[in-house]
């Protein structure tokens, strides 16, 4: 079924994924760095740590739409990496830089997190870490889906960036006071 249809097509990935016992810097996983560096310096441009915690979070957010637009190749690298490492049970110390970086992104919403208990800008009635999920990870993994085509459409454009920006109103008017 589904399950060893997933499987085998991790293993057809193991080339791409993992050479000789570490996991393999292809150009995807470069050019991840490479959009990294890009919303940070975004980032800097709009602001930055001057940003309230409501513009912090509208402009992550934001941030997962012009993935969708502008690289949905990584996202969908990133759907078939995830499944990889996943399945094939990859080794703690092949994943530290991947591991690595979300960190990254789950301090800097820690950061935002915290500044919206003093700024008073978003909702902080949940836990940090359900908000994280609730908005960062759901994020991505809407995205992930509209970049593999996982969507019924009827025939419509398969730009579905309307829809994203749809969800992105919904966690602002969830998570902002």
């Amino acid at each position: 079924g589904y399950r060893e249809g997933q499987r085998h097509r991790d293993r057809n990935a193991l080339p791409l994924f993992q050479q000789q016992g570490r996991i393999c810097h292809c150009d995807s996983v470069k050019k991840v760095g490479r959009i990294f560096s890009e919303v940070e310096r975004e980032y800097e441009r709009q602001g930055g740590e001057r940003m309230s915690a409501a513009k912090e979070l509208d402009f992550y957010l934001g941030c997962y739409i012009r993935l969708y637009k502008e690289h949905r190749d990584i996202l969908r690298f990133n759907h078939n990496f995830n499944s990889f490492v996943t399945h094939e049970k990859a080794a703690p110390e092949l994943m530290r830089p991947y591991v690595a970086s979300i960190m990254n992104y789950a301090k800097k919403f820690h950061r935002l997190y915290e500044k919206g208990r003093i700024d008073k800008t978003i909702k902080t009635d949940l836990p940090e870490n359900k908000m994280f999920v609730s908005t960062m990870h759901i994020m991505l993994a809407v995205v992930a889906r509209f970049a593999e085509g996982v969507v019924y459409r009827t025939g419509e454009d398969d730009d579905l960036s309307e829809e994203l920006l749809l969800l992105k109103q919904m966690l602002m008017t969830r998570f902002t006071a």
